[in-house]
């Protein structure tokens, strides 16, 4: 299931102005151009005198970044975003992994269709237990059914790393 893409956007500023006390620096949405780079920098005033940028601000990022991080491959990781399309199942993952870098971002990106199943439907042990049940039990009648406790059932498949619970439903690690 493909759901809309956020745009993560970065507030690119001048540094030399800006420590000279000039605020100087643009949004730009990523992925973006080279082209588009380069006008942006041009536009805040980076030449062979203010070569250094920092980012002062982000939107709809997907991790944490810090001033100094790379442009190219913050680009790089909104452009592999872009193509897996599945916003909850990056925003699951990465809530799930320990992201610290764009690099690492785009590691994860790379495989994570292989490497992950987002269930975006379950929400509790409860959800997880009922749709275990179902999947692997079908033969099971529903007077029976009636007196399982799927919460319980849920909470034992997270403890066997079956899966694990983010804001944006069940997350299964299949590798």
């Amino acid at each position: 299931m493909t759901t809309m893409m956020m745009t993560p956007k970065i507030w690119i500023g001048n540094l030399g102005r800006y420590n000279e006390g000039y605020l100087i620096g643009e949004w730009i949405s990523l992925p973006c151009t080279p082209e588009e780079l380069d006008n942006l920098y041009t536009r805040i005033g980076i030449n062979e005198y203010y070569e250094e940028i920092f980012i002062a601000d982000i939107e709809n990022c997907y991790i944490e970044i810090g001033e100094f991080d790379s442009i190219p491959e913050l680009n790089e990781m909104a452009q592999v975003a872009l193509k897996v399309g599945n916003d909850k199942l990056i925003k699951a993952v990465f809530e799930y992994e320990s992201v610290n870098s764009a690099a690492e971002a785009i590691e994860i990106l790379e495989t994570i269709e292989d490497d992950y199943y987002l269930l975006e439907n379950i929400n509790s042990h409860d959800d997880y237990g009922f749709y275990y049940v179902e999947n692997h039990y079908e033969k099971l009648d529903d007077f029976t059914k009636r007196y399982l406790d799927y919460e319980a059932i849920g909470r034992d498949c997270e403890l066997n790393e079956e899966y694990t619970l983010t804001e944006y439903g069940a997350l299964i690690k299949c590798r």
